[in-house]
């Protein structure tokens, strides 16, 4: 065999081996504390993350589970539940220039908190204008 050609299969070999063994190598739940804090800021209400785990092959960072509470005002009860999250990410410009590009996000098995009545009735009387405010509609009976 060639000199160089084996030098380019030890170098791709290594590549390999680095991007299969370099998930196990970073500890991406010790940024999970983080995660929920930026997100919870971004989201006015508590987000909670399950185990964190990093894919370089496909590109995406994955959540176990995911929470989000609901307003305080309305229920103590996490608004939307799901079995996990992923996140796609471009992995070149995140290594590369430590900028992140999501291409995607994917929710398995959400399910969110129904509106109660009660709450309903709050949600409608405050984002409704007043009834002397809203515009007249001829019923549908007067025809």
């Amino acid at each position: 065999m060639n000199k160089t050609l084996k030098i380019v299969l030890i170098v791709v070999g290594v590549l390999i081996v680095l991007v299969l063994v370099a998930p196990f190598l970073i500890p991406v739940n010790q940024f999970r504390p983080t995660i929920e804090e930026k997100a919870s800021a971004a989201l006015g209400r508590k987000v909670q993350l399950g185990n964190i785990s990093l894919s370089l092959l496909s590109g995406s960072l994955s959540a176990e589970a995911l929470s989000i509470g609901d307003d305080p005002k309305f229920s103590s009860a996490p608004f939307l539940t799901a079995k996990s999250l992923n996140v796609g990410v471009e992995m070149m410009p995140l290594i590369f220039s430590k900028t992140l590009n999501v291409t995607g996000v994917t929710i398995t098995s959400p399910s969110a908190l129904p509106p109660q009545k009660p709450r309903l009735k709050r949600l409608l009387r405050k984002n409704l204008p007043p009834r002397q405010a809203r515009p007249k509609f001829p019923s549908r009976n007067s025809r």
